[in-house]
């Protein structure tokens, strides 16, 4: 289980994790058709690579997660409800 923070707690003590064990939900803009794609990766640079390899496309956004579930449960979301996708599209794209 986590520690938990309290305040007047020394947060240079905290031990971050690892961005290895880290999970991504990702928005890419592709550069010819304006198009969005959303994602998730344990690898995030890896799987931009990928992208760009098949077309050019630039990362606009990115959450990271320590759970691979709730990463998957929260791509599910934006791709499938468009309240959730209009709701991050408004705060993200100008």
């Amino acid at each position: 289980m986590g520690k938990v923070v309290k305040a007047g707690d020394n947060l240079s003590e905290a031990k971050p994790r690892p961005l290895s064990l880290m999970y991504y939900v990702y928005v890419l803009q592709r550069q010819l058709t304006k198009q969005f794609y959303i994602g998730y990766t344990a690898d995030l640079r890896r799987r931009l690579a990928q992208h760009q390899r098949k077309q050019t496309a630039q990362l606009i956004y990115y959450e990271a997660y320590v759970s691979e579930k709730i990463a998957r449960t929260r791509e599910r979301k934006l791709k499938s409800y468009g309240s959730a996708w209009a709701g991050l599209k408004k705060r993200i794209i100008k």
